[in-house]
């Protein structure tokens, strides 16, 4: 009893150290400035936008939201992949396995990669193009552990590195996440609470090849000149979410998140699903940001998302599950998420 009062001392330490965190992170209208801002797109369709995913997801998909649902193993080994359809032909492909042992844990080693395509190479001598094309290469790898300290309580990390190339220019970071899930919360049943950040990490900044420039420095008299230009740095948007998921009444669950971001005003998510006989769940959701930017909303804020889960366990004899998610948007086409999620 004392070992378990401890570690659950630890728990919820661990989340107030996180929240305190948080308090530094304030929404800023900085939208656009920061780097990789792709690491802020979903791609796992079983919890939409994030509602309340840091409290109640668990297995594979908990590297996305909160590492620390990686301790409540799905299995011994555990795969995802994912691909999310974001605006025009950008797309978002992500893998992920793992492996779960019984009294040190799980870990997961996944891969986030933000395909562009073909992007026309213009110059300042000819706009309208050169008739070549530009590489692109935008991924993310990283390295999840999580484990439960009690029946209750779970916390969990990732190390991530991300790496992103433009032409000639490119830019790498190292990020951190780290999260905490309590079951049954202040022991109340159906109630569990997770928090967890994501995304700590020191700035980012371009240099390469791409950043020099040929030029004649005005009144010198000297010839053309190689120059190079210094690019600026940028933050990667860290991110807090604390959550709620509660079980209602058979099979229907509730879940919130409060998210605050570096980058953008803080924002409610929530999300009612229904799971029939463990088969297949509907689900429902809406973001409200909590601060009224106009005209300046992006595509996905206040609006609503749905989607479905279906468990071919029964059908395969296998723990298979396939995710769809449609996430709608104001001016561009509506974004889909397809998933497929299995442990054995």
């Amino acid at each position: 009893m004392k070992l378990h009062r401890s570690l659950t001392f630890f728990a919820i330490l661990f989340g107030v150290l996180l929240l305190g965190t948080g308090t530094e992170v304030q929404a800023q209208e900085r939208v656009g400035t920061s780097a990789s801002p792709q690491l802020l797109i979903p791609v796992d369709a079983q919890y939409l936008d994030g509602s309340g995913a840091a409290a109640g997801i668990s297995g594979i998909g908990s590297v996305l939201w909160n590492p620390a649902g990686l301790g409540k193993r799905e299995g011994d080994i555990m795969v995802m992949t994912s691909r999310r359809e974001h605006l025009a032909d950008i797309g978002v492909n992500f893998l992920a396995a793992g492996v779960g042992f019984e009294k040190i844990g799980a870990f997961a080693l996944h891969i986030r990669n933000f395909s562009i395509g073909e992007i026309d190479e213009t110059t300042e001598s000819n706009p309208g193009g050169t008739g070549g094309t530009i590489n692109t290469s935008f991924f993310t790898i990283g390295a999840s552990y999580g484990r439960a300290l009690t029946e209750k309580i779970r916390v969990g990390v990732t190390a991530n590195l991300t790496r992103e190339s433009f032409a000639s220019m490119s830019a790498s970071g190292v990020t951190f996440d780290a999260g905490v899930q309590y079951g049954e919360f202040l022991d109340f049943s159906g109630l569990d609470l997770g928090v967890s950040i994501r995304h700590i990490g020191r700035s980012m900044e371009y240099s390469g090849s791409g950043l020099q420039t040929t030029a004649t420095s005005g009144g010198s008299g000297r010839s053309s000149t190689q120059f190079q230009t210094i690019a600026s740095d940028s933050d990667i948007p860290t991110t807090v979410d604390v959550s709620l998921e509660y079980n209602v009444w058979r099979g229907f669950n509730l879940a919130t998140t409060f998210s605050e971001n570096t980058y953008q005003p803080a924002q409610i998510q929530s999300q009612l699903s229904y799971n029939f006989r463990d088969l297949l769940t509907l689900r429902g959701s809406y973001t409200q940001l909590l601060e009224d930017r106009g005209e300046l909303e992006s595509p996905y804020e206040n609006r609503p998302s749905f989607g479905g889960t279906l468990n071919l366990a029964s059908v395969l004899d296998v723990n298979l599950s396939f995710d769809y998610a449609f996430i709608s948007t104001r001016y561009f086409e509506n974004n889909h998420i397809l998933s497929l999620r299995g442990s054995f």
